[in-house]
């Protein structure tokens, strides 16, 4: 049934496309007729001109549009005129009756300006204070909605609940079929005249590649106005919006993930002011639970913090190790058991480098890294390092950082857990 409706929609959006062509942009297409024209005179003009053959093909290109109709631009058809038009402008433009009428307008403009404000200044003022007093009171009431939001929720469910889900699962089929969307734009590229904008652009250029004649450039600007009149009077901007909203969304999600990065950032800057050993104290209801619960979750994003970077310091001493590798092989072993702590992967690392030594195979215990290439040490100017040492150091740091954050923020958590009923009490 939902697809039915879909394939009557958009038979009825297509046919809507079909008579807009129709009653509408016709001249678009007479347009494009003409720039196909002119299109096949310039090709041939041009291939006659440079392989010598003998012609009397004219080209139509620099003549003016006759499907255009009615639609003229205020610009002189010639460029001396154009020329002369500029200078008396400018010199108009720069007079003193000019700016002594420019700034009589602008009082004028300004006078009113400053009747509107006066009207829409105490009505904003007004309408701050009633929603700073609707809002300022704490919400009692919890677990129930307001009665805004009741009222919104029964009119969406009758309104905008309805639409939404026919918008979301019409898009959906769209996207299922992509042909039908290409054939919309397609139509519509038609319909706005920027076919034959392209054409009209490809078949000068194969006439200037000939002639060279910068003295035609103006002619070919003055049709592109006319052509560029269609899309501008019957694009429909309000199509806009669907492109300004996801930029506008992006945008305050932005700014809402730096503000929360920057509250994150102070709470991990208050925590690492803290001493050693440190007690929340305070009565029932203080949010006592909820600070500890905070402090735990800010210690264990600086924990993954600094394992990151220390990861990302290794790496950087062994570039062309397959650290990717490792680290799966790595996993795989956790999934099966063969390691499950610090020791076992300790472990794990010395019988990989074993091997290494004893076979020498860098495919099987290396990962195809080239040490004769890029070497097995690093030297940092205090101590060499050995890239089979490197490789426990990744996996004690990641290990030892990870697991003991982890372990913080459970105990914490259970902790949590255990004061959650007597805050609530309170």
């Amino acid at each position: 049934m939902r697809r039915a409706i879909n394939v009557i929609f958009t038979l009825m959006i297509s046919f809507g496309l079909v008579l807009l062509g129709f009653f509408v942009f016709s001249g678009s297409y007479l347009r494009l007729w003409e720039t196909l024209q002119d299109f096949g005179r310039s090709i041939g003009y041009y291939f006659c001109e440079v392989f010598g053959i003998p012609h009397n093909i004219i080209p139509t290109v620099l003549d003016s549009s006759q499907a255009s109709g009615n639609i003229t631009v205020p610009l002189p058809n010639d460029f001396s005129d154009f020329k002369a038009n500029t200078v008396t402008y400018f010199g108009l433009l720069f007079s003193k009756s000019n700016f002594y009428g420019w700034t009589s307008h602008i009082a004028g403009v300004m006078t009113e300006i400053t009747k509107a404000l006066i009207i829409i200044i105490p009505c904003f003022i007004g309408m701050w204070f009633y929603i700073k007093h609707l809002y300022g009171k704490h919400n009692t009431k919890h677990g129930k909605d307001t009665v805004p939001l009741r009222v919104f929720k029964f009119i969406s469910r009758f309104t905008y609940q309805p639409i939404k889900r026919f918008v979301r699962g019409y898009a959906a089929f769209i996207q299922e079929n992509g042909w039908i969307k290409v054939c919309w734009i397609i139509v519509c590229i038609l319909h706005l005249n920027i076919a034959s904008i392209v054409f009209a652009f490809v078949a000068y250029y194969f006439f200037f590649a000939v002639k060279f004649d910068f003295g035609t450039i103006y002619t070919q600007v003055i049709k592109l106005f006319v052509d560029l009149k269609t899309p501008f009077i019957y694009f429909p901007y309000w199509t806009l919006l669907l492109a300004i909203y996801p930029l506008f969304s992006r945008f305050r999600q932005r700014i809402a993930l730096g503000r929360l990065r920057h509250y994150e950032a102070k709470n991990c800057g208050f925590i690492n002011e803290l001493p050693i050993v440190s007690i929340t104290c305070g009565s029932m209801g203080k949010k006592k639970t909820t600070a500890i619960t905070d402090m735990a979750l800010s210690q264990e994003v600086m924990f993954r913090q600094k394992a990151m970077e220390i990861l990302q310091n290794n790496d950087m001493k062994f570039p062309y190790f397959l650290w990717i590798c490792f680290e799966k092989e790595l996993r795989a072993c956790m999934e099966y058991g063969t390691v499950y702590n610090l020791a076992t992967a300790k472990d794990w690392v010395r019988k990989k480098r074993e091997r290494f030594m004893r076979h020498g195979n860098a495919e099987w215990q290396l990962y195809g890294y080239d040490y004769r290439r890029y070497g097995m040490t690093y030297d940092d100017g205090l101590k060499i390092s050995n890239c089979c040492y490197k490789i426990g150091l990744q996996l004690h740091e990641r290990g030892r950082r990870e697991r003991y954050g982890l372990l913080r923020f459970h105990g914490m958590a259970q902790e949590s857990r255990k004061l959650l009923p007597l805050s609530q009490k309170g």
